[in-house]
């Protein structure tokens, strides 16, 4: 019987010992224009479940007083991503949010973040399409080149 309780009992404690020292990792703001923001985290093995809560120029009081509130439970090309496309945010925004992780079934939380928006967070360039008309182009920080006509 001893024999049997040894190795959950060392398997308990390396669970735990893995739970308690994870720390959540700071999420990637990306601010996009013209409109629309993302928030994301790497993917890592054990997580499986990322969660984002957040407000726009208003700390939040409590965790029950956000704007947004959602669970992303797959992560997608090497991330854990939370996308809105609805809001506009603007340089001197202020981006109030919190974030969780479910790691090895526990949840961790990183609570009272903020992302002030910047005038660099999203580049934008405008081109001369044909006929002579702007067609602007929109680098969201990321490789790929968003052309809006």
């Amino acid at each position: 019987m001893k024999s049997l309780l040894l190795p959950l009992v060392a398997n308990c404690l390396f669970l735990f010992g893995i739970s308690y020292a994870y720390q959540v990792p700071e999420a990637t703001i990306r601010v996009y224009s013209p409109q629309g923001f993302e928030v994301s985290i790497p993917q890592d093995p054990g997580t499986s479940l990322f969660a984002f809560h957040g407000k726009v120029n208003a700390p939040m009081n409590d965790l029950r007083d956000q704007t947004w509130a959602a669970d992303v439970t797959q992560a997608r090309n090497g991330r854990w991503t939370y996308i809105n496309r609805d809001v506009r945010l603007n340089p001197g925004d202020v981006l109030y949010y919190w974030t969780t992780v479910r790691y090895h079934g526990v949840d961790h939380h990183n609570y009272n973040r903020r992302h002030n928006v910047g005038g660099g967070d999203v580049l934008r360039i405008d081109v001369q399409g044909q006929g002579g008309s702007n067609q602007p182009i929109y680098v969201g920080g990321q490789p790929t080149i968003n052309i809006y006509t």
